[in-house]
């Protein structure tokens, strides 16, 4: 096959707009040729697709069914079928229930949670717009409601992915056309034009959670980048599947009212009884047709793998097939994505590097489970017993042919000796023992401590954190996982703004990004994006010390308190009072009660926020800017924005007037205050001999404002209390007042000098 020629196309364009048929086009450029119209390579990839999919299948057997067994557990029910007693001890669920929310606040609870580290220092400003926009798309793909059921399918799974990928949002929008005219007597009449199109709402990176059971990889990979092969399945309507296939230029659709709904992995969804109780027969309904007018379910297969389509010349290539069942082939097609990178990431909570799947951090921990429910329920029995007694009388008991409406406690009259079952006492007396210990070794398998749940650690409050800092250090790996994944899920959305990204996008800043941008809103552009960045997720950092972070506060406030006083220039004490009260208290309290001014190192010049000012963008004005030289500094781009010949655009003169009025009136407002300061500060006299007036009745100075009165000096020349001028210095001589009841003459201390 030859290689494939580089693609060009006409598009159409609309001004100021992204239309839906831009949007196509668009992607068309990329995907290259779809070689499923090819019947004889259509046919080799079918052969393909139904060779990997069996044995995928026959390879997750095992695992399926320990998952099986670990959803039955976690909806309540127990393994353990041996007793009459059907109880459950949920420690299983205890402990992934402790686990997941912690792993989910340990890394997005950060603002912001992650930063892009750019490979050249120039580039810095550029990677802080990027990380802003970036963060802008996650919370549009809606990826923080899928974070915390990720994590629980890594617990249980091992892993959870995600399948990433490029999406144009269409939407029906009603576009109103104001209309402001003036009538005739004066007054402003408005009317209202609406015009409803299909229009690209948000065109960007996508990520869906994959079904753990749907998920198809080689399982001697251990990353779907160099997996043999990779994908997963989906259940779609036929409507679904064939708005996708016009976008990715898919073939064959028009023969999916044909396809019998039925797929190759049937009994796979056997599996999903105990995790969904809605699905009681697995995916079996969707493949029913409905009779109502509704359209039917198909199972749509994605696969990569290395594949050559020529048996003869061999040269193998990334490949993606897309399959109904793995019968129909709508796509045959090389990897259309840079690099061939494939739209996977996973949370690969794995003990091997090996193989993909190995032993997951609740597999040990279900068998121990299920003994803990087996003691309890011979515990329930045994309680039962004991409260309940089997009762064994003689044959000429006066005693009922049935006991099935008897009252328990009971007697009934006999005339042979009556005995009761007995248990031994020690059975009920060891339960607590032995089941406490069946749940210190489930909490020590899966590294989850009572100290994370909010439970007393019976010790004292170094104890304590010592535990709970190990417990942190304990789930390491799981934190591991999730970052991998994302880290993931971030690096798959910067290659494809790369090789996707059309136009320009202006985008709101979230959290604290925009006040250390000291933007509301910024414009990007794909000419603005980095191609080699590296992510850092922030709360890595401090996982150790995870819900220790106000104590930690407060211990080093106390034990450096010295320090801290003794150079008041190396700590940051408002930001050190600002963490403190957002620990204890919350962040929003703490914005409002403690004033944190902006760093020295994120004040900005006014060129550079005359850089994006000339942009169109809207620059926050720090309260801690020189408003003075500020206003000097964009004076020559105020008078081109006043200037009614000057071409620039409206929206720029709007932000800069709006920039410079800002600046003028809090340098107004530093200057009242100011002077208010100095009004109100207290009054002071000066000495006579410093300007100021005389007290005629002690003849010395009245001090006046600015100075001090001669109070210091008298007392400097007093000398030590009791002790005259000219006198030796010393300590005050007691013998300068006389005793009570004694008459003695006293004696100075220049008269007692020895020399």
């Amino acid at each position: 096959m030859s290689a494939q020629a580089a693609k060009t196309e006409s598009r159409p364009v609309v001004e100021g707009q992204f239309t839906v048929e831009e949007a196509r086009a668009a992607m068309d450029l990329h995907l290259g040729t779809n070689y499923a119209s090819n019947d004889k390579i259509a046919e080799a990839a079918r052969t393909t697709v139904q060779a990997i999919l069996p044995e995928w299948t026959e390879r997750m057997l095992p695992l399926h069914k320990r998952w099986r067994g670990t959803w039955w557990m976690l909806s309540g029910n127990t393994l353990e079928k041996n007793s009459v007693e059907d109880v459950h001890v949920p420690e299983i669920y205890k402990h992934i229930e402790t686990i997941v929310p912690r792993l989910e606040e340990i890394i997005l609870e950060r603002e912001p949670w992650f930063r892009i580290v750019p490979r050249r220092q120039v580039d810095a400003n550029r990677a802080d717009t990027m990380a802003a926009y970036i963060d802008w798309q996650f919370s549009q793909a809606k990826l923080r409601e899928l974070i915390q059921p990720a994590i629980r399918n890594m617990l249980v799974t091992q892993c959870a992915a995600f399948h990433v990928y490029w999406t144009n949002r269409e939407e029906w929008v009603t576009q109103r056309e104001i209309k402001r005219e003036w009538t005739k007597d004066g007054r402003l009449k408005k009317s209202v034009k609406k015009k409803r199109s299909k229009e690209i709402v948000f065109s960007g990176p996508k990520a869906d959670l994959i079904d753990p059971l749907d998920f198809i990889i080689d399982t001697k990979a251990t990353n779907p980048q160099n997996a043999q092969f990779v994908g997963h399945r989906a259940w779609l309507s036929i409507d679904e599947i064939r708005k996708l296939g016009k976008e990715l230029g898919w073939h064959n659709l028009d023969a999916l009212e044909d396809v019998v709904p039925s797929g190759p992995n049937r009994e796979q969804d056997v599996y999903k009884w105990a995790r969904d109780p809605a699905a009681r027969y697995g995916e079996s309904m969707n493949r029913i047709a409905p009779k109502d007018n509704r359209p039917k379910k198909l199972e749509l297969v994605i696969l990569y793998s290395r594949w050559s389509p020529d048996p003869e010349n061999i040269e193998y290539e990334d490949y993606r097939f897309v399959s109904i069942a793995g019968k129909t082939m709508l796509e045959v097609r090389k990897n259309p994505n840079d690099g061939g990178l494939r739209p996977y990431a996973t949370m690969r909570v794995s003990k091997s590097g090996h193989e993909f799947f190995t032993v997951g951090p609740f597999d040990n921990a279900i068998r121990l489970n299920q003994h803990l429910d087996r003691h309890h329920q011979i515990a329930m029995r045994t309680a039962a017993i004991a409260g309940q007694p089997f009762v064994f009388a003689e044959e000429d008991s006066e005693l009922p042919d049935s006991l099935y409406r008897a009252v328990p406690g009971q007697i009934f009259k006999g005339t042979g000796p009556v005995r009761f079952s007995q248990v031994p006492g020690d059975i009920l007396r060891a339960h607590p023992m032995i089941s406490q210990d069946w749940k210190n070794n489930i909490s020590e398998v899966v590294g989850s401590y009572p100290i994370h749940m909010g439970q007393d650690s019976n010790g004292t409050a170094t104890e304590a954190s010592l535990s709970l800092q190990e417990g942190n250090r304990r789930q390491r790996g799981h934190l591991r996982a999730v970052a991998d994944g994302l880290d993931q899920i971030l690096n798959l959305f910067v290659k494809y703004n790369l090789q996707y990204s059309e136009s320009d996008v202006e985008f709101p800043v979230l959290g604290k990004r925009a006040l250390d941008m000291r933007r509301t809103h910024v414009n990007m552009s794909p000419a603005d994006l980095l191609d080699d960045v590296q992510f850092e997720l922030i709360g890595l950092k401090s996982s150790r010390t995870y819900g220790l972070k106000a104590t930690g506060l407060q211990a080093f406030v106390n034990s450096m308190q010295p320090f801290i006083v003794a150079n008041p220039n190396a700590v940051d004490q408002l930001q050190l009072m600002h963490e403190v009260c957002s620990e204890l208290v919350g962040p929003d309290e703490a914005d409002r009660i403690v004033k944190v001014p902006t760093p020295l190192s994120k004040l900005r010049s006014q060129t550079e926020e005359n850089e994006g000012l000339i942009e169109g963008a809207e620059i926050e004005v720090d309260e801690s800017d020189d408003h003075e030289q500020h206003l000097r500094e964009i004076h020559p781009l105020y008078l081109r924005a006043v200037d009614p010949s000057s071409e620039m655009h409206f929206d720029v003169r709007r932000v800069v007037l709006a920039h410079r009025e800002t600046h003028r009136m809090m340098y107004e407002q530093q200057q009242a205050i100011q002077k208010a300061k100095q009004e109100r500060a207290p009054q002071m006299v000066a000495p006579a001999e410093a300007g100021g007036s005389v007290d005629p009745e002690t003849g010395r100075g009245v001090p006046m404002a600015g100075g001090v009165s001669n109070a210091m000096q008298d007392l400097a020349n007093s000398g030590p209390g009791g002790q005259t001028q000219g006198e030796n210095p010393g300590p005050s001589d007691s013998r300068k007042y006389g005793k009570t009841g004694r008459k003695s003459r006293t004696t100075n201390q220049t008269e007692n000098d020895l020399s």
